[in-house]
Parts: C-alpha cells; structure tokens; sequence
C-alpha cells in the first residue's frame, strides 16, 4: 500500500509543507482548531514558491472539477448583490462556503503519492483511534469525550463521526479487494466501523450513507448482476439487523414519536424540525424558483416567512443542502451544486491508480446522500472534509491527462 515509499525531510519547506497537509488529515477528524492551523500553515507554505501561483492558474484554466467549484463560488459571490440579506450576513455566509476556493488549492497541495499516501492514512489513522475511545466509552459507561457511552462519539458530533466511519469502513474494503494479503486486517476495521455506526451512534445519516456505499460496493465489485441477486439478502440482512437490535429500535422509534409529537404541537423535537426546515425551506424555494434570494438570505427569509407569521423556530441552516442553495441561488445553483457531483463522479474514471477511482465515486455517493438530510458544504467538519478529499483524489486528474 506503498506507506513504506514516503520520505519527509523537516529541513526542506516544501516537505514541511507536505507534513502540514498530512497533519491536516488528522486534525480534520479531532480539532476545528487545529484544522484551520494547519491548513493556513500548508496554504502559506504552498504560495510561498512563486511558481505554485501559476500552478493554481494553470488548474483553474485546465481542471474540469476546479473550474465547476469556482463556477458555483463565483454564484455565491454574484448572490451578494442581490441578496434579501445585509452585507455582514451575507459575507459571513459566504465564508462557510469557502471550501470551493480551496478545492484547487487542494489539488496543488496533492500533486505527489507521498503526500496523497500519507494524507489518506493519518486519516484513517485517526479515526481509528477515535474508534477505539469510542469503544471503550460505549464499553465501560465512562464518558470520556463528547458524546456519552449511549451516543459514543469522540471528537466531532455524531453526524461527523458517523459519516467518517462510514467512509473508513468503505476505504477498507476497497483496500481489502485490492490487496487480498491484507483483506483479512481490512474485514476487522469494517466490521468495527461499522458496529459503531449501527450500534453506538445516533446518526441516522450514518445508516443511509453506509448502507449506499455497500450497494455501491457490490456494484464495483460484481456489476449489475451482483447487485440484483444482492437485493433481497440485503433486505433480509438489513430486517434482521433491526429485529435483533434494541438501540436501532428504540432510535428508529424514537424518530417516529417525535415526528409525531412535533406535528401535534406538544413538544419541540430535533426530526420535527428538521422536517419542518425540509418542508419551509420547499415553500421558500417555490417563490425564488430561479436566482433565489440571494447569499446568506436563508435566516432573513426564513424570519420573514415562517417565525413572524407561524411562530415556528427560526433557523439559519435547513439541513439540506441542496435546499440551501437552492433557496439562496435558486435553480442555477442547485444545477451548478449537482453539476460539481456530476463532475466528480463522471472524472474518478480518470483517476489513478485505480483504487482512487471506487475510492472517490465513494465519497462523491456519501456527500451527494448526505447532502439530503444535511448542510454539508455549509458545515466547518464536513466542508472542510469535501475539499480535503477532492483534492486529495483528484489531484491525479492532472497527471493523467497530461500523461
């Protein structure tokens, strides 16, 4: 898995460098902190050689995934001017957007394996730690980090780390198809990931993403045909595992009782709202159905709308982030957002070597899932996570196409 390859010297700038984007691997899944210490640290380190100037240039000019996420960061910064929002909301909207103008950034930081190599495994490194504090919480009752012993995550809350794990676990198992010597050390982390992501967390997001990226895993590896004889034993699979889990049933419940306490008005519940953001954030869209309302005019309107009218919880984030440009972009934006998956998904056939191309149509199915049910370009953890990965996977696309 060519770990042994890399060499890094800390008396060169470029490879101090290179050892701050590896860091950042590892800060992504432990500290916002930290994260954006190493991050401003790599970036200053990368554009202190005059010749990575022209480099960004050159893949702004050439790169089809740099170019659609300028495209749509270009969009956001239009939407200021129109914006139903002051230009304060508006500028601190668009700086949670900021991971596209880092996507090229990225994909400079990522041009040699050492640093491609190194960055992919301090992350699963990473959370392989945080999978063993979390076991241990869950295990002894102690609560050691952030979540508690019924809710077991570590560092970040439990839709980060449940989406995490859920990429960890799919990372192994294309590492464990293609290096059969290590398949059976792949098979332990899966099967540990992904007990903690059914088990002994609460992110529901995490059940939907995992479960699409096994599916996905069967179609890589057997085609349509093994994904169709796949259906019913995954039904069947997937029943069982809910008939003999109390905490799934109790959550899945759970769910189901505060939607309905929500729509009764007896109680304010976290899947009430979220519906309710869902459903509001609809209606907003219907009245700005082209350009939107502008960057940053989600609260605005959402006040307007709903909290003065209706006296419902007012909100800055709809959890849906396809709701969220579409509401502040309108349909272009949703079509430019789509469009950057679309990319990705249609350009991981040029990647190499060829486990980057199952790994990033991976990751292109966990963000396009989770952008359903979250705001995951508009959150810090899981933006900065988009971009880290996008470059890191893509950053071959260059290489291949001047090859």
């Amino acid at each position: 898995m060519s770990l042994h390859n890399i060499r890094l010297s800390l008396y060169n700038r470029t490879d101090i460098r290179r050892v701050c984007t590896i860091l950042l691997g590892i800060a992504l899944g432990v500290s916002t902190g930290l994260t954006s210490f190493f991050l401003i640290l790599a970036f200053i380190l990368l554009f202190t050689e005059k010749a990575n100037f022209q480099r960004y240039w050159f893949i702004l000019r050439t790169h089809p995934v740099a170019q659609i996420a300028t495209i749509l960061l270009i969009f956001f910064i239009i939407g200021i001017f129109y914006s139903t929002a002051d230009l304060k909301q508006s500028l601190s909207v668009l700086s949670k957007y900021r991971e596209l103008f880092y996507i090229p950034i990225f994909i400079i930081l990522f041009q040699d394996d050492e640093t491609r190599e190194g960055s992919l495994w301090a992350f699963v490194i990473v959370m392989a730690y945080t999978l063993i504090l979390s076991y241990f919480m869950w295990g002894t009752g102690i609560q050691i980090a952030k979540g508690t012993p019924d809710n077991a995550f570590i560092f970040k809350n439990h839709i980060s780390q449940s989406l995490m794990m859920s990429m960890v676990a799919y990372f192994l198992a294309i590492y464990g198809w293609q290096y059969p010597r290590f398949r059976w050390l792949c098979a332990i982390g899966i099967g540990l990931a992904m007990f903690n992501v059914l088990f002994m967390l609460h992110g529901r997001t995490g059940y939907i993403v995992l479960l699409c990226l096994v599916l996905l895993f069967i179609y890589q590896v057997a085609r349509w045909r093994g994904l169709a004889f796949s259906i019913l034993p995954m039904f069947i699979l997937c029943v069982g595992i809910y008939m003999s889990s109390a905490p799934i049933q109790e959550r899945l419940g759970l769910m189901l009782q505060e939607l309905h306490l929500h729509e009764e008005g007896k109680q304010i519940t976290s899947m009430g709202l979220r519906m309710e953001f869902t459903k509001n954030g609809f209606l907003l869209f219907s009245e700005h159905p082209w350009l939107g309302t502008g960057t940053g005019s989600v609260p605005i309107e959402y006040e307007r709308q709903f909290v003065e009218k209706q006296h419902v919880t007012s909100t800055e984030n709809l959890h849906n982030e396809y709701l969220m440009i579409g509401v502040q972009l309108g349909i272009v934006g949703v079509l430019l957002f789509m469009g950057l998956l679309g990319v990705l998904w249609y350009q991981s056939r040029y990647l190499t070597p060829s486990r980057y191309v199952y790994l990033a149509q991976g990751f292109v199915v966990a963000m396009a899932v989770g952008c359903l049910a979250n705001s995951f370009l508009f959150d810090m953890t899981e933006g900065h996570f988009f971009a880290y990965f996008v470059g890191l996977f893509y950053s071959t696309l260059t290489q291949t196409k001047t090859a």
